[in-house]
């Protein structure tokens, strides 16, 4: 089973599976096993999505490879389905019911955000609240109890991160749409949006990982805590070891 979790939507996780797939079994196959005339017996795979954000969401949806296909055919030689499951407490879904870990984890992330919705609480005293409730109802106690400190310092990466993408995005959705409307062509809108929202997540992501770096954090910690892929974070520890802690430098740099 290959499955993934995401607390935004993306499209695209059929695609990935299939990548995520290939490098999956070409680890679990030896090369020469391949040119063997007998059949060589392979696990069915299965690919899910587990999402808990906060965009409004079926208790189950299907995406499929072929939704991205340039040609569409009744019958595509290659197709690959990826089932999501919406894991977001209130939704009930059996599984929830059936995996007690995941139902745990869901409670834990509606307690943050029903702290949330509170104005006059920030993320931080929401999460650290959340925490103590969860030690007080049993919810994963004992792990909270042995890893509190990193679990609190997990999640304040990650709402934090969300909610600045979102930012981000949104600033380069206007700046996109403003250079587009000066050229006054549609074509000319799209690329700027799409740039405007490339270079927003580029941004985030290189000031995060500097202020990271200049407290001495190893790279995997940093491309674990940012669930970030470690080459893009390797490439910009590199861009900062030879330009320094300036993020203008090191954006610069990246761009080269």
């Amino acid at each position: 089973m290959i499955s993934e979790h995401q607390s935004t939507v993306n499209e695209n996780m059929p695609l990935r599976s299939a990548l995520y797939y290939g490098r999956t079994m070409e680890k679990l196959l030896q090369d020469r096993n391949l040119y063997r005339a007998k059949r060589i017996p392979i696990p069915t795979p299965e690919f899910y999505i587990f999402y808990n954000g906060r965009k409004e969401m079926p208790e189950e949806k299907v995406l499929k490879l072929s939704d991205g296909y340039i040609a569409k055919t009744e019958a595509p030689m290659l197709e690959l389905t990826v089932k999501l499951i919406n894991i977001n407490l209130p939704t009930g879904h059996r599984l929830l019911q059936e995996c007690l870990p995941l139902y745990e984890y869901s409670w834990f992330i509606e307690r943050i955000r029903s702290y949330l919705q509170s104005d006059d609480m920030d993320r931080d005293t929401a999460v650290t609240l959340a925490v103590k409730d969860s030690v007080r109802e049993g919810i994963f106690a004992d792990f909270v109890r042995e890893h509190g400190t990193e679990v609190q310092n997990m999640l304040y990466t990650q709402f934090n991160m969300d909610d600045a993408l979102e930012v981000r995005y949104e600033e380069g959705v206007e700046d996109g749409m403003e250079r587009g409307i000066r050229q006054g062509m549609e074509r000319g809108m799209e690329r700027g949006m799409e740039r405007g929202r490339t270079q927003g997540k580029q941004q985030l992501l290189v000031h995060l990982v500097c202020g990271k770096l200049q407290k001495g954090e190893a790279p995997e910690k940093i491309a674990a805590d940012l669930l970030t892929d470690r080459e893009e974070i390797d490439r910009i520890c590199r861009a900062y070891e030879e330009c320094g802690p300036e993020e203008a430098a090191v954006l610069a740099r990246l761009e080269e």
